[in-house]
């Protein structure tokens, strides 16, 4: 005779308390010490889909690979450009080597906890978010992780990252456009321009 055997599992993280998990990944505040949240604002504008949302976000790594930090800010578009006042939210978050035993920093991972981050924040806004960061490897992952099948996920870096922006991704309100934005100017190579 079979017997039939099954479990449900009813939390996604050790302790459930998904509101803590996010409000740590999410950081709001930190980096922005003499900057007001809006909060209130931000809410009352998530809900009008006629008004656009802009997000940047990075992250990096210190050159020992130890230390690790991203933050990620917010703003309303009016009239295509934001506007004095505009900036809403900001916020961000560190990651030391010793304190992750089962993750290997990386200057991806960093930058993608960036993005998460935001993500994370504005994902009840219903209008248009477009979203700047300069790692394609995060802009490449986000654009493709939808199509992505069992096989892909092994081969993938940064799951645990990568695995929460997919969740992010079926359950953001608005539509979003992540964006590659030129990094790292003092490493950019040097124009002369003639004058005329």
């Amino acid at each position: 005779m079979r017997q039939v055997c099954s479990r449900t599992v009813c939390s996604d993280v050790p302790d459930d308390d998904t509101e803590r998990l996010r409000a740590e990944l999410e950081g709001i505040g930190i980096g922005f010490e003499d900057f007001e949240q809006q909060a209130a604002r931000f809410q009352s504008l998530a809900a009008d889909p006629c008004v656009d949302l802009v997000g940047f976000s990075d992250g990096s790594l210190s050159g020992d690979g130890n230390n690790g930090g991203y933050s990620w800010i917010v703003a309303v578009v009016e009239n295509g450009a934001i506007q004095e006042g505009g900036v809403l939210a900001g916020g961000g978050g560190a990651a030391l080597a010793s304190d992750n035993t089962n993750v290997l920093l990386s200057s991806t991972w960093m930058e993608a906890l960036g993005l998460a981050a935001g993500m994370s924040y504005a994902r009840n806004w219903v209008g248009k978010v477009d979203w700047y960061i300069d790692n394609t490897g995060v802009i490449n992952n986000f654009r493709r992780m939808h199509r992505w099948v069992a096989n892909d996920w092994s081969k993938a870096g940064d799951r645990d990252v990568n695995g929460y922006i997919d969740v992010m991704r079926q359950r953001v309100k608005g539509e979003w456009t992540v964006h590659h934005q030129l990094g790292h100017v003092e490493k950019r190579k040097k124009y002369r321009w003639k004058d005329p």
